[in-house]
């Protein structure tokens, strides 16, 4: 029977997931492009990692002192480039151009490490697998090595010389029913022993461990001796065809069995009129069961989010607090639009590390549970769509620019005012009316000392080198208008005496502030306010770290707060609704076939008798295959 014609049956009887599988099977056996999985197993010691570093270009991957991932690594030759891509068990990625950084216990919680490398001595066609060691101490790391070995296309069993084929080696082979795949055996370390030994060991190995070896292969990761694996993985590449065509066959067979156990659910109705019925009735119970399980992990994983919400907020809150101290520290910057930047960069990045932290949890909370009575698919997990999920604004109450820049304005004025008085003063020449105390008279002296140089005719160029030459002492000159009212008087009257030489002034004073502005590129509008923004600066450091500590702890963290709740509440609606969705559509494949055979008796007795002989007539066709 061809796989089309077992699509067709899966399809009939309402078995929509084998029929599925079935496609699957079909496509691999078509697709002339397909690789070869070939995992390497053996113990933790074994040298594995080491013997793929041997290998690739990158010779990155981390050698353990022991077992401490659980994570497969998947390593793909002839690429452009040595990379890594990290999948989470929730789906998200994480790409490493710089494979050294990839270790193990930072990435324990991944599912899968994709590896590409440049070298091209194994065939691009070959995918190793780096697995967890088999005498790890750790059960998970035994039951990823068992979820992983059904995709493989043959098994490249990996021992040390020293140690030969263990006995929990070869146990695990026959538990496995890896004599289904083909065995080759991989003797490493060959150079821990002279060539005699070890041509001893590979005929003691090949002839004692019990197991159907396709080829072996002695090697020296060490010594960079590979050649006769190099030999073994293009030998096995050769023969692709036939390997793919086997295990497609095993896989099928697998899938026809599962096909068959469907078909006898069906026929077990001896009575129709009330088993059916009583069939639908246990799949509406097992339904119920289900969605009570779901309902179970999900409320179970709420008492775990509020420790993971501790955890992140106060990451969170050191790492803004951080940032914006050092921000309101920092001088001559736009402060709010950096604030705003900081902000909503951390948000999101904290928000997401508590959606997978929550995602994580709930995956590694149903694992824990598969093998029990309140076990749920964990497939459904896996691929699970959290892209709607989307992470609201941060509200941003600062304005951090005006914090301390209140009297600007002000001061700026009065530096101008200043400026224009003792460019009047040295005109006509009675500079020594302002009276200026010691305080003002630096800005006093600047600016009269261009106005001075502009009577003696050298121009408006000497007004402007005046400015610029005593830029500080215009400042500063500014600051003391504001401590010293005795200023006003001497300042009024000069605008009294000499009011329109007073207005050209300011004007001649306006108009040099602005290019000396210009030239300098001062960010404010001229160069006095420019300065005097530098100056007040200086002192609102601590009004702008007031500011950041008050909405840190007013807004920031208060609203912070309440989207990781939001987040978690919308997380977990969608993954239960989701569960929820799946576990429906399971039972639902199986009551339809149910239904359609109460229907049909209801209907007729004739085309329910029909119907099971054709069922019948099924089972036949798979058996006899």
């Amino acid at each position: 029977m061809d796989i089309n014609r077992m699509i067709q049956i899966a399809q009939d009887v309402g078995m929509e997931d084998v029929a599925q599988s079935l496609c699957d099977a079909q496509n691999r056996l078509q697709d002339g492009n397909v690789p070869l999985i070939l995992p390497l197993v053996g113990e933790f010691s074994a040298g594995k990692t080491t013997l793929i570093n041997s290998l690739t270009d990158c010779k990155q991957l981390e050698t353990a002192t022991k077992p401490t991932t659980a994570t497969i690594y998947q390593i793909f030759f002839g690429k452009e480039e040595c990379k890594a891509t990290v999948v989470y068990a929730d789906g998200r990625e994480e790409v490493f151009t710089d494979i050294s950084q990839l270790k193990n216990d930072t990435i324990k919680d991944a599912s899968v490490v994709l590896v590409e490398d440049t070298s091209t001595k194994v065939p691009s066609t070959t995918v190793l697998v780096d697995t967890p060691g088999l005498s790890s101490p750790d059960e998970n790391h035994r039951r990823v090595l068992m979820d992983f070995l059904p995709s493989a296309d043959g098994v490249l069993l990996t021992v040390d010389v020293n140690q030969q084929v263990t006995r929990s080696l070869t146990d695990f082979a026959k538990d496995m029913e890896l004599a289904k795949r083909r065995l080759y055996l991989v003797i490493t370390k060959s150079d821990t022993k002279s060539p005699e030994d070890v041509d001893a060991a590979r005929k003691y190995i090949a002839e004692n461990c019990k197991l159907p070896l396709s080829q072996v292969a002695c090697v020296s990761a060490a010594n960079g001796d590979v050649q006769e694996l190099f030999d073994m993985l293009n030998a096995i590449s050769n023969d692709k065809s036939k390997i793919v065509a086997d295990v497609t066959a095993q896989r099928v067979e697998s899938l026809s069995k599962r096909l068959v156990e469907g078909i006898d659910e069906l026929l077990a109705v001896q009575n129709p009129d009330s088993e059916l019925a009583d069939k639908i009735k246990a799949q509406e119970k097992e339904l119920d069961r289900l969605n009570r399980n779901i309902d179970r992990l999900v409320d179970d994983t709420q008492d775990g989010i509020k420790e993971i919400e501790r955890s992140v907020n106060q990451e969170f809150c050191d790492t803004i607090f951080n940032k914006l101290d050092a921000l309101a520290a920092s001088h001559g910057i736009d402060f709010d639009t950096q604030a705003r930047m900081s902000i909503g960069g951390t948000v999101t990045l904290y928000l997401n590390e508590y959606k997978n932290r929550i995602q994580n949890l709930m995956y590694q909370n149903a694992r824990e549970r598969r093998s029990g009575e309140d076990g749920i698919n964990l497939r459904s997990l896996e691929e699970l769509d959290y892209s709607g999920l989307n992470i609201s604004d941060i509200p941003y109450n600062m304005n951090l620019n005006t914090v301390g820049h209140e009297y600007d304005g002000i001061l700026s004025g009065g530096a101008k005012i200043l400026s224009a008085a003792a460019l009047v003063a040295g005109t006509i020449a009675t500079a020594g009316a302002l009276g200026v105390g010691a305080a003002a008279g630096a800005g006093a002296a600047g600016a009269g000392a261009a106005g001075a140089g502009a009577a003696a005719g050298t121009g408006g160029s000497a007004l402007l080198t005046g400015l610029a030459g005593s830029a500080d002492a215009i400042a500063v000159g500014a600051v003391s208008i504001a401590a010293q009212q005795n200023n006003k008087r001497q300042i009024q009257q000069i605008m009294q005496n000499a009011p329109q030489q007073f207005s050209d002034s300011l004007n001649t004073v306006n108009n040099f502030n602005q290019q000396a502005g210009n030239q300098l590129a001062q960010k404010k509008n001229g160069l006095v306010e420019g300065l005097v923004s530098r100056i007040t600066d200086k002192a609102s450091k601590p009004k702008r770290q007031k500011a950041v500590n008050d909405y840190i702890s007013d807004t920031l963290v208060p609203a912070f707060e309440n989207e990781m709740r939001r987040v978690s509440n919308e997380l977990l609606t969608v993954i239960r609704n989701s569960l929820h969705t799946e576990a429906q559509g399971t039972i639902s494949q199986k009551e339809q076939a149910l239904e359609t055979l109460k229907a049909q008796l209801e209907q007729s007795r004739s085309a329910y008798e029909a119907q099971m002989k054709k069922i019948k007539s099924y089972k036949q066709e798979l058996l006899t295959r």
